[in-house]
Order: structure tokens, then C-alpha cells, then sequence
């Protein structure tokens, strides 16, 4: 088991040092890669990822570590490293239940790791039991808050592959909004190029008869500025599929957006 685990830390490190996020992500908990899992010392897969990428380090295996044979669930510490020199330590939780080993937590703090493990601290979705599953409901506005942040941060750092997840596949290569739409990809794109931020305005947002799709208004900011972009607003449809929140297009015609749902209930445009 070690030696695997001292391999899989090599796949991080080409990762890295290849600045291949999506494959990098891949081997993350979809739950624990944009999100800390964990308490205050915790890490984002996301935030690590830019924090080694960015300042030329690498992972170490702590090569002391013990296996936990009553777990799937593996505590390993790692330092960080550039050149020789170590600039930081923390711990990861791997879950090693399936040969396909993935990252479920990343902490500068043991106590936080050791917690994830004994499940005395909430874990992500996906590590939980049927009984335990969280049931996504799209109308929360508090899940949206986290949904743009998140949205806006993988535009900040200019993460395609990780914005495109959230997008419908049919939808990111094409303009499903008909006029005034763009396709996810061209939207990425233009987003990036112009420094923009999509805010939602809940207030103006429209729930639709269906329970899973709503249609978000946008205030589009320039970021540099921190300040609205005059006259600029957009629309977003998102939808539910498999228990997560899609992106069906993205338009400025209240008309045109409305046609999309329509063809959405229609099953024709999937």
C-alpha cells in the first residue's frame, strides 16, 4: 500500500509541475476540489493546486507515515518542497478504497485530517452513505452564492476545463440561446479576455413551473475595477441533472432564454 501511495504522489507531482489542472483535479474528490473540507487549516484542492503550481513547489511524501489497516481512509503527511528546501507540511486524507486512489481532504492541521477520518467533521457528498446524501435544491440562495463564487474564481484563474463542468457538454460547444447567446466556451473566452465577474440578481431571477430550472439574471463587473459594467446584464438557465446544477446557456434575450426552457421541458435539446 505505501508504495502505491508513493506513486500516486508522483502522479500529483507531474501534474503540477505539467500545470495540468483537470488531470490534477481528477484525482481529487469532486466535493473537496473546489470547497476546504475540514475546518479552518483546511485546503481546497483548487487553492493547493495554484499554491504549488504557482510557487514552483512540489509534494514530498512523509515517508514515516502509518497505515491505517481498520481504514479505506489513509492520513499522509507531505511536505512542501522547492529545490531542497522545505517551505511547508500538511496532511491528506486518501481514500484507498478503490485502485483509483482520490484526495478527500487537505489540511495544514492533523487534528482536522484525523477528524475527517473518524467522520467527527462534516465529509463531502460523495464519501457519505445513501442515508446521509444531501438532496441539491436549486431554489436555495444560499447554494448560488457559492455556485458564482466558485464560477467567477475558475475565471479568475483562467480554469477552462473547470468552468466548462459546469456547463451542460451540448452547451459549452454550442449557443443553444439562439439570439444574443453565446455558447459556454465563447462565453469563457470573452469573460476571461474582458475581466469580467457574473453576479446573480436573485430578485429578478425566475423559477420556472419545473422544480429544477430557473433562469438567473446576471450584473456583469469588471473585476480590475471592482464596479459594475454600465448597461451590461446577461441571463443564465440553469437546470438539475444527476443532482447537480448545469448550465443549459447563456443569452441577453429574456425572450430567447425563455424558448430555451421551453425546448428543455421539450427533451429537445439534450
Amino acid at each position: 500500500m505505501k508504495e502505491q501511495i508513493i506513486l500516486f504522489f508522483e502522479k500529483l507531482n507531474h501534474f503540477i509541475a505539467e500545470k495540468n489542472e483537470f488531470d490534477f483535479s481528477g484525482l481529487w474528490n469532486a466535493q473537496s476540489y473546489g470547497k476546504n473540507v475540514g475546518g479552518p487549516e483546511a485546503l481546497s484542492g483548487e487553492h493547493l493546486f495554484y499554491e504549488l503550481s504557482d510557487n514552483d513547489l512540489l509534494l514530498e511524501t512523509d515517508t514515516d507515515f502509518e497505515l491505517n489497516e481498520n481504514s479505506q481512509n489513509q492520513l499522509v503527511g507531505t511536505y512542501l518542497k522547492k529545490e531542497n528546501s522545505s517551505v511547508d507540511y500538511i496532511y491528506i486524507v486518501l481514500d484507498t478504497s478503490e485502485p483509483d486512489f482520490k484526495i478527500i481532504a487537505a489540511s495544514r492541521s492533523k487534528i482536522e485530517m484525523e477528524a475527517i477520518i473518524e467522520r467527527k467533521l462534516p465529509v463531502p457528498v460523495s464519501i457519505q452513505s445513501k442515508e446521509e446524501d444531501t438532496i441539491l435544491e436549486i431554489s436555495q440562495e444560499e447554494i448560488f452564492e457559492k455556485y458564482f463564487s466558485d464560477i467567477n474564481s475558475t475565471l479568475n484563474h483562467h480554469a477552462e476545463n473547470i468552468f466548462a463542468g459546469y456547463w451542460a457538454e451540448k452547451a459549452y460547444f454550442h449557443n443553444l440561446s439562439g439570439e444574443g447567446g453565446l455558447s459556454g466556451k465563447e462565453l469563457y473566452t470573452l469573460a476571461t479576455n474582458a475581466n469580467w465577474q457574473l453576479n446573480p440578481i436573485f430578485e429578478l431571477s425566475t423559477f420556472f413551473e419545473k422544480p429544477d430550472a430557473i433562469l438567473i439574471h446576471l450584473s456583469i463587473w469588471l473585476k480590475a475595477l471592482e464596479m459594475e459594467k454600465p448597461g451590461d446584464e446577461g441571463l443564465l438557465l440553469l437546470i438539475k441533472a444527476e443532482n447537480k446544477i448545469k448550465i443549459l446557456g447563456y443569452g441577453t434575450d429574456l425572450s430567447s432564454m425563455r424558448h430555451l426552457y421551453l425546448k428543455y421541458m421539450e427533451g429537445s435539446v439534450l
